[in-house]
């Protein structure tokens, strides 16, 4: 595993409902790596202004899990 995806996906509409939030955000994955939790984020097509608090890894046994307290979608780019 090397990415988790989050995305607002829209199709003829407008972004006009403001800010998303997502909050305590926990993904938890089969690998003992933890780049794809700390190595950054990436805004694909620099498409939305994104906001995201530092995520924390923690390994045990096969698993690990990426706690991120706040990612915010503020707006289109």
């Amino acid at each position: 595993m090397d990415q988790a995806i989050m995305a607002i996906e829209l199709y003829n509409v407008t972004w006009d409902f403001g800010a998303l939030t997502f909050e305590d955000v926990v993904i938890v994955a089969n690998t003992t790596s933890t780049s794809w939790c700390t190595g950054g984020g990436t805004n694909y097509n620099n498409a939305a202004v994104i906001s995201m608090s530092s995520p924390t890894a923690t390994t045990s046994g096969p698993a690990t899990t990426c706690s991120i307290a706040s990612i915010v979608f503020e707006y289109p780019a």
